[in-house]
């Protein structure tokens, strides 16, 4: 009950945001944002957007392959769009389809342990090369307001030192054969119809990837900072369409507002993602223009990426094919 009420207190909030920034901007700067698209940037924006996709699915296959199961790279695909678009209109940020994304490997069948651990270190990996990514946004975005830029990485080093600080409390605990499947994250996968035998399952893989793979562990984390290196690439090439030529510490703090917004607890992000804009943008005093065209950005970029995971669910086509183990 009070999680509904949250939610959509949350998203009341949101839609409260989402329009008053709309009538701060005024329609007619939007509609000259919207007028200066440039068509041919669309076919290579759509080419880095899929490049990138696919590199996230190469990244989770490598991580499978570690745990001995070879699942198409089109069906994890598949999958991992189907998890952005629940992702997209859940107030889980980019967790929010990491359950789903578990659930579908599982009715390939793959097993339970190794579908749900490599969704697990999957995005625990994502999660690292963030965190590294966002120390050099930090950097970039200090060059334009140094006060806040400091405040800012201060800010994502404690977050930094928390998750590795709980990634070595929780590798120890495995590593002395202790349990992990306790409370609220065991009960939730007993729901999804995970047994004890599973659940033990989970924490053997988990093992695996952790003590015996980690030299593969290692360039999976490799592969993951160069798909973040393409993401930079993505956006630069996103303001393109839109006729813009941001500036590296106007393209990092874009970035960094994106994931500012994601990680707040608004289903689709709806006014968050346009707020981190403008808040970003008038700390660097980059101008409304700017501010507008980089709103636009996100959202847009939310949209084309949540659209592709929408049309293979409605077809049935989020990886039904059998494993070939």
């Amino acid at each position: 009950m009070k999680r509904g009420l949250y939610r959509s207190l949350f998203s009341g909030l949101g839609f409260l945001l989402f329009f008053w920034l709309i009538w701060q901007a005024g329609p007619r700067l939007i509609l000259d944002t919207l007028e200066r698209v440039q068509i041919r940037w669309l076919p290579v924006y759509v080419a880095s957007f899929f490049l990138i996709a696919t590199g996230i699915a190469f990244r989770w296959r490598m991580v499978l392959r570690a745990l001995g199961v070879s699942v198409p790279l089109s069906s994890l695909l598949s999958m991992w769009f189907a998890g952005v678009t629940v992702s997209s209109v859940t107030t889980g940020a980019k967790l929010g389809g990491d359950p789903l994304r578990a659930f579908l490997l599982v009715k390939r069948p793959v097993p339970p342990g190794p579908a749900v651990a490599s969704v697990i270190i999957d995005r625990a990996i994502e999660l690292l090369a963030n965190l590294s990514f966002a120390v050099v946004y930090c950097t970039l975005f200090a060059t334009r307001n140094q006060a806040l830029g400091e405040q800012l990485l201060l800010a994502v080093v404690l977050g930094g030192l928390s998750f590795f600080a709980v990634g070595i409390y929780l590798v120890r605990r495995l590593g002395r054969g202790d349990s992990l499947m306790r409370g609220r994250f065991a009960r939730m996968l007993e729901r999804l119809g995970a047994t004890p035998e599973a659940l033990i399952d989970i924490e053997d893989s988990l093992r695996l990837l952790l003590f015996q793979r980690r030299s593969q562990l290692g360039w999976i984390i490799g592969f993951a900072l160069f798909l973040n290196a393409l993401i930079f690439l993505e956006f630069t090439i996103a303001f393109q369409v839109f006729a813009a030529s941001p500036t590296l510490p106007e393209l990092a703090g874009a970035i960094m507002g994106v994931g500012l917004a994601h990680a707040l607890p608004i289903p689709g992000s709806v006014g968050a993602l346009e707020g981190a804009q403008a808040a970003i943008f008038s700390f660097q005093g980059s101008g409304t223009g700017l501010a507008v065209t980089a709103a636009i950005v996100a959202r847009s970029r939310d949209l084309f990426r949540a659209l592709p995971g929408a049309v293979l669910m409605v077809l049935g086509q989020t990886g039904q094919e059998r494993t070939a183990e």
